[in-house]
């Protein structure tokens, strides 16, 4: 019977065989909740007061920050997600480590927007690359016409 048992332990590998809870990464929790604040209605597109925008012929995915990364947080603690960070720059960096994020022209993840329907108000966004935006949207609405580029672009 021990021998069975020691025989068994040594074939283990995995935390369920052990009877652990096998903990599901940060990531897969950030683009869930991204998924229900958009299929849930609660981030509006391309609207004043939204917090995403799709821009340009390129359809470019931006949500505002730390806007989105702040409510991002409070679903995810609501729900009893652990180990969350609560500070949205470090929920950016996170997502940047996955490459989730596409780099603004300065290197960073920070873009700075100007939608054509704000008249004038520039936004700070971070933008999805193409890759990942299946896991969070299902269609993708077309990017406002008369947009006014990324700032960084407008400088060049």
């Amino acid at each position: 019977d021990s021998k069975s048992t020691v025989l068994d332990i040594s074939r283990s590998r995995s935390p369920q065989d052990f009877g652990m809870e096998v903990p599901r990464p940060l990531i897969r929790h950030f683009l869930d909740g991204m998924r229900r604040l958009l299929s849930e209605k609660h981030w509006k597109i391309n609207e004043p007061g939204g917090a995403v925008w799709v821009l340009g012929r390129e359809q470019a995915f931006y949500l505002v920050w730390p806007r989105c990364g702040n409510e991002l947080y409070a679903l995810l603690l609501d729900e009893k997600v652990k180990r969350v960070p609560a500070d949205p720059l470090v929920i950016a960096d996170m997502l940047n480590s996955y490459n989730i994020l596409k780099p603004a022209p300065d290197g960073g993840y920070c873009w700075q927007i100007k939608p054509s329907n704000l008249k004038g108000e520039t936004l700070i966004a971070v933008r999805l690359e193409e890759t990942w935006l299946p896991s969070i949207i299902d269609v993708l609405p077309p990017g406002l016409e008369n947009l006014e580029e990324p700032l960084e672009r407008l400088l060049e």
